[in-house]
């Protein structure tokens, strides 16, 4: 009964975040003059360019604001930090080079082994909140 009630709240809650998260791979909630949001999109289309990438610029009135509030709300953050990244129902706040290691290998487990010529349902999983504690910039002239 329980798991019957925490995937019944987890579908409330990807459909208050509208279908992104069920239709892209990866969400991504940033602002233009942020630099990890940078490297996070530079990491995403060198090493997951296979991957489905929805962006939302968060700093644009309206619709996009609402969905990273009820992103964070489903997230169980408090921080308004970004990039916020949702992977398969995983939320991930900020980034650094071991984050898009993680999620690739994420991302990577789920794939099946033959390609996929049709669209399958995702799985509902209980939402995980772990925010990055410390991203460090990368150094003038090094990898992002």
């Amino acid at each position: 009964m329980k798991k019957m009630l925490i995937a019944a709240i987890a579908t409330l809650a990807l459909a208050a975040c509208g279908k992104s998260e069920q239709s892209s791979d990866i969400t991504l909630y940033y602002m233009p003059g942020c630099p990890h949001c940078h490297y996070a999109m530079d990491f995403f289309a060198s090493e997951l360019a296979h991957a489905t990438l929805e962006k939302i610029n968060v700093t644009e009135a309206g619709k996009n604001q609402e969905r990273f509030l009820k992103a964070l709300e489903k997230c169980g953050l408090s921080s308004r930090g970004v990039p916020l990244i949702i992977v398969q129902g995983e939320c991930i706040q900020g980034y650094a080079p071991e984050v898009g290691a993680m999620i690739k290998e994420k991302l990577s487990k789920s794939a099946p082994a033959d390609a996929v010529t049709e669209e399958v349902a995702p799985e509902i999983e209980e939402v995980v909140a772990e925010p990055v504690k410390e991203v460090k910039p990368a150094k003038k002239g090094g990898k992002k």
